[in-house]
């Protein structure tokens, strides 16, 4: 997948495919779309293509609305790209994109740049400043500029389209079975391991202390899960249980921390940013009377959940 990072001045080549979207997470609906815009570029022998944002407009125009991130720009190009896509235009959203008028946006970027042949928009899609751009619009352009205008129709599951509002709303509530089945694969958070109190190390559990880098975590427990290297695509999953809170048994007052220990080799890790799949909410945070209760709690974490992942890891 080529990825241009402003639009071209001058056409591509073959014929232009085109959808475009913030596609927060690239949830199954978003991969619906993508699979019909893969599809009918290679029917006509065109270019399969995207365009989308370094950032969600609401950041920009409307920050205390703006929603927690489900995946990181890296993920989302690594997600577009596995989707079979030729190109993607990764634009900065800033204050000329979101000025835009809609109309200007179609007849100087979709047709007088790209020269778009066929264009697939989800059922709810907005654009242009304000989001003033509606469907209506759109198929009134295809018309008079003579491109195809394909509306796709929203994925359903359990009787709701899938949406990223819909994934936010499992992981933050700590389903991430549901958010799974929404997402297609399990949900990965990335963080990037910073220096701690070295207070696991001391009690012999050495934990990965992880700063986000996006907003949206499940809910406060110890968990099971898996983590590599983010970008390490060839990188092994590692398993660990983490502790995801305010540790009640180190006093009050404390900042929320996300702290993983790893259950499989000792890799170096400072400095470098994971991608962290919760897989299992084993339990919730406890205030334990002294640190050899909780060390004897941590090892019967450890235990279930190396017992759990034994039969169903497989199926992840």
């Amino acid at each position: 997948m080529k990825i241009y990072r402003s639009i071209p001045r001058h056409r591509t080549g073959r014929p232009l495919v085109l959808t475009i979207g913030v596609f927060d997470g690239v949830h199954r609906g978003h991969q619906a779309i993508l699979r019909q815009v893969v599809r009918r570029a290679r029917g006509i022998g065109g270019s399969a293509a995207a365009i989308t944002f370094d950032r969600h407009p609401l950041q920009l125009v409307a920050p205390e609305l703006a929603p927690p991130l489900l995946c990181t720009l890296e993920q989302k190009q690594a997600c577009l790209s596995q989707a079979g896509l030729d190109l993607l235009f990764l634009l900065p959203f800033n204050r000329a994109m979101a000025g835009m008028a809609a109309d200007r946006f179609i007849e100087e970027i979709l047709v007088r740049r790209l020269g778009v042949a066929e264009l697939v928009a989800g059922y709810d899609f907005a654009f242009g400043r304000q989001g003033l751009g509606s469907l209506g619009l759109l198929k009134q352009a295809a018309r008079k500029h003579g491109f195809k205008l394909h509306v796709a129709k929203p994925l359903q599951m359990d009787g709701a389209p899938v949406s990223s509002t819909r994934v936010r709303e499992a992981v933050l509530s700590g389903e991430m079975k549901d958010a799974a089945r929404l997402l297609g694969r399990p949900y990965a958070f990335c963080g990037k391991v910073v220096h701690g109190e070295a207070r696991g190390r001391l009690l012999g559990y050495p934990t990965a202390n992880l700063r986000p880098d996006q907003g949206l975590l499940p809910r406060d427990g110890v968990w099971g899960g898996q983590a590599r290297v983010l970008g390490d695509r060839k990188g092994p999953w590692l398993p660990f249980i983490a502790d995801l809170g305010v540790r009640p048994t180190f006093g009050p007052g404390a900042e929320r921390r996300l702290e993983l220990h790893l259950l499989q080799g000792r890799p170096r890790l400072y400095g470098k940013s994971l991608e962290v799949r919760f897989l299992r909410w084993l339990r919730g945070e406890k205030r334990f009377a002294d640190v050899q209760l909780l060390v004897a709690q941590v090892r019967r974490d450890e235990l279930q959940y190396l017992d759990w992942i034994k039969g169903h890891l497989r199926r992840i």
